[in-house]
């Protein structure tokens, strides 16, 4: 447990990307009297590794284990891979050494600045500090992970940052709500790229960098530096495009770069809440350009999906949590993972700052009853608002593509009794009402038609059945469907004036 906790505290301290780069797999934490020792592969390792992430070691050593003293240990025989991460750190050290040679400024010298080593044919002093620091926090397609909801997509960035011929398109448009992982396949593009494709020109940057550029460059006079440093690009990755939208000459400008990489053969990755036409005060011209690539939407993360997430998120954080807990966080983040996110950071700081709240288990294995403490009553979030039984209808026939009035209505449509019977598990779920008063908001006599259709879903999704209403429904399972309609009502019943 104090390796874990160790190794968590560190890699919030130096970020996930170093953390992973230079310590895991080549660091073991011992308690050894009034002290800690970390034993590495290598001489190298600790002279390196101590030097520049000593202090970051010692703050969590005496956080966690209350000790003053850390030693530092050779331990060959303690590692089964060690000349791996030994290539890591002497990149990293030849990198360091590259950069001191160009001018590295006093600062970076004493802050420790650890540099990748750069792409062949770009030296390391010409990259802007900001750029750096940006690259070495850049996400991988290693730590995606896939579902249903988001494979199309993670499938057309790995193909289009491995230039796989079959795949057939050098332009990606990726859209969807906030936190769904748009963010995370651009920089895992850019990351895989340079990888995959030593020496070439990257850049990676969100849409207001580059209108500020092009801007300051205008203001500048320089214009011309800033059209070749974005016109000779193998790999354009540019984030939030939708800030494009009702700046004329910012998008005009993008618009000749665009064209400039297109025909020199550039690869351009693009990602924006809304698609390419939903893109408000957006120019035809950029609309059919971003159309004549590959676009592709990433819709919120299924149940499966975000139980994937959860554990891998409260893997990274050092906390163990049983499968009440999981589907707790599951139930109470519906949306996206930044509310995953969000969840598991609520739960880790209760079980850090508040003692005494996890079970005594030797284990140490986090129960629902400590998430429910976390996140609230029952895990569920608090509303400004009370959900009305009209939102959970209208949010219901919308996602099935049918009226109010059908579900209102006497229709056997598949569709329609589908959406009815969502619409009254939900209204039952989700708001304080009765059969009978549900019964009547749905235009039904008798309310045992609602008790009927509401056993029914509920056992279909307990027995993990799938929707059987289209074929732009097959294989999503009943409680993704679920889920989906009540993260819009709630969306609905928190935005309602």
């Amino acid at each position: 447990m104090l390796e874990r906790r160790l190794a968590v505290r560190i890699e919030r301290a130096v970020g996930h990307d170093k953390f992973r780069r230079y310590f895991e797999g080549a660091a073991r934490f011992r308690l050894v009297g009034h002290g800690v020792e970390v034993a590495v592969p290598t001489a190298f390792h600790a002279q390196w590794l101590g030097r520049h992430f000593g202090d970051c070691v010692a703050e969590a050593v005496r956080a966690e284990a209350g000790a003053a003293e850390v030693r530092w240990l050779a331990d060959p025989a303690a590692f089964d891979a060690a000349e791996v991460n030994a290539h890591a750190v002497e990149r990293a050290s030849a990198a360091e050494t590259a950069v001191g040679a160009a001018g590295a400024t006093p600062a970076d010298r004493a802050a420790g600045a650890t540099p990748p080593a750069p792409a062949a044919g770009r030296p390391a002093g010409r990259l802007r500090s900001g750029e750096r620091q940006a690259r070495e926090h850049r996400r991988s397609l290693e730590e995606f992970i896939v579902g249903r909801s988001n494979r199309l997509a993670f499938n057309a960035a790995l193909a289009l940052a491995e230039s796989r011929a079959e795949a057939g398109f050098r332009v990606l448009f990726l859209h969807g709500d906030c936190g769904v992982g748009k963010t995370h396949l651009l920089q895992g593009v850019a990351d895989r790229y340079e990888r995959t494709h030593p020496g070439g020109k990257v850049r990676c940057i969100t849409g207001e960098r580059f209108a500020n550029e092009y801007i300051a460059s205008v203001h500048a006079g320089t214009i011309d530096s800033f059209r070749r440093r974005y016109r000779g690009l193998d790999l354009l990755c540019i984030d939030d495009v939708h800030f494009l939208g009702g700046k004329e000459k910012t998008q005009s400008e993008f618009l000749h770069t665009f064209n400039a990489l297109e025909l020199g053969g550039a690869r351009v990755v693009i990602a924006s809440d809304g698609g390419p036409r939903q893109i408000a005060s957006l120019s035809q011209q950029l609309v059919s350009r971003f159309m004549s690539g590959m676009v592709v939407q990433i819709d919120r993360p299924e149940r499966a999906l975000r139980e994937a997430i959860a554990r891998e998120i409260a893997r990274r954080r050092g906390l163990d949590l049983d499968p009440s807990a999981v589907e707790i966080v599951v139930n109470e983040s519906h949306g996206s993972v930044r509310e995953l996110e969000g969840a598991l950071a609520r739960v880790e700081a209760l079980v850090r700052l508040v003692p005494g709240v996890t079970p005594a288990d030797a284990r140490g294995v986090i129960t629902g009853g400590v998430v429910r403490t976390a996140l609230g009553e029952a895990g569920q979030p608090r509303l400004r608002r009370p959900v009305r039984v009209g939102t959970v209808i209208e949010a219901a026939a919308e996602a099935f593509g049918v009226t109010p009035s059908d579900v209102l209505g006497t229709g056997r449509h598949k569709r329609v009794v589908l959406a009815r019977a969502v619409a009254a598990y939900l209204a039952r779920t989700m708001t304080s009402h009765s059969f009978p008063e549900i019964a009547r908001a749905l235009g039904r006599v008798h309310h045992s038609t609602i008790v009927t259709a509401f056993q029914r879903l509920a056992r279909q999704i307990e027995a993990g059945e799938v929707c059987d209403a289209g074929p732009e429904f097959d294989g999503v399972a009943l409680a993704d469907l679920c889920d989906r309609v009540k993260a819009e009502v709630l969306r609905r019943s928190e935005t309602a004036a």
